[in-house]
């Protein structure tokens, strides 16, 4: 039990007035907390107080699913220990919010993720289905199940909502994607890669660590000189947007890394000429001509400086650096295989980049 988060108060007895009842004069120096209009119930028997708002719930719901809560309930309260409406009052450091989310999903189950309407309790395990269903699941309400879980000693719940973010956050080669702002099993801004390196130290979960990092490589706070002191002075927060001292620096020394990986791969895409199957023919060796001149005369200002070197597809390339190429299906295919090896090849490598040392990774490769 962590008696700093969750403390009991040594106050008398509080009843919540109903709307519009006058409140006791003698009660008026002291503000009772207010009555939670989503996680409320009649007949619970214990009051748990977040953000001086009250949630009326059960030992017995959170005992079972909680064994911080569970070992907390066993200790007798004093006989002057503070109650509210006839229930005792336990307070938690946590805010309302996150609270409220939580209780929510130990009460409601899948409910709880497209809204927070009062139904009647369904049994916590079908939370699991959705999470891991094909509904998309909003980052701040998995991380936020994450930190709670892990808090509370929920292992269940602490599995259930990892494992979605990991979906994304992952370490397999062939489930990974670049993220977009929409879609997807996981909602995705740029700003929660940052909140999941701190998930990943929390939870010890090291192997979401290569691809968070990288896409907090990829944010804008890493565009400028500027923008990485500002960061750097915020390295010792727990914001939203802020990095340990150690990461950060580990995405600085990544940067010259993920460049010269993003120029491996427009090299390596081309490299070794048209396939031996070619049906083009002139047309193929023409377009090829012009690809090449167009890669060797290209000055330093032009060479790719993107560090985002995973995302990067055959068809990008040839829009990029010629446009009005012409390949036929086969030495199309020998590109795309050199591109999909070359882009293998720097997965196995990323931990390296990062300078991070994650068991198994790219087993799936060959690796690990």
């Amino acid at each position: 039990m962590a008696e700093s988060s969750t403390t009991r108060s040594r106050k008398r007895a509080r009843v919540l007035p109903e709307p519009g009842e006058a409140q006791d004069p003698e009660a008026a120096a002291v503000v009772p907390p207010k009555r939670d209009t989503e996680v409320w119930f009649d007949d619970g028997n214990i009051v748990v107080v977040a953000d001086e708002t009250a949630f009326k719930v059960h030992r017995g719901v959170l005992s079972l699913h909680s064994e911080v809560f569970r070992d907390m309930f066993l200790i007798p309260p004093p006989e002057d220990d503070e109650a509210l409406e006839g229930c005792p009052i336990v307070h938690v450091s946590d805010s309302a919010s996150d609270i409220r989310q939580l209780l929510s999903v130990l009460y409601k189950g899948r409910t709880c993720v497209r809204s927070f309407v009062v139904v009647t309790l369904i049994i916590y395990r079908s939370f699991s289905r959705c999470l891991l269903g094909s509904a998309t699941v909003k980052f701040q309400l998995a991380e936020v199940l994450v930190r709670m879980a892990h808090k509370y000693n929920i292992p269940d719940l602490k599995r259930d909502a990892l494992a979605r973010i990991q979906e994304l956050y992952t370490d397999n080669y062939y489930d990974f994607y670049v993220p977009e702002a929409s879609g997807g099993p996981l909602s995705y801004q740029w700003e929660d890669a940052f909140q999941v390196v701190r998930l990943a130290h929390l939870t010890g979960v090291k192997s979401m660590l290569p691809v968070a990092l990288y896409l907090c490589c990829m944010s804008p706070l890493f565009f400028s000189t500027r923008d990485m002191v500002e960061l750097a002075a915020r390295c010792r927060e727990q914001g939203e947007v802020s990095l340990p001292e150690e990461d950060m620096f580990r995405c600085i020394r990544a940067q010259p890394h993920l460049v010269r990986a993003s120029i491996q791969i427009l090299a390596s895409t081309f490299e070794g000429g048209l396939s031996g199957l070619c049906t083009g023919s002139q047309r193929c060796k023409s377009s090829y001509k012009r690809l090449l001149h167009t890669l060797l005369s290209m000055h330093s200002d032009s060479v790719p400086g993107d560090v985002d070197c995973l995302s990067i597809q055959l068809r990008d390339l040839l829009e990029d650096y010629c446009p009005d190429a012409y390949f036929c299906d086969a030495c199309e295919r020998r590109f795309d295989h050199n591109h999909r090896e070359c882009r293998k090849a720097i997965w196995k490598e990323l931990p390296c980049y990062l300078e991070l040392e994650i068991d198994g990774w790219a087993r799936e490769l060959g690796g690990g």
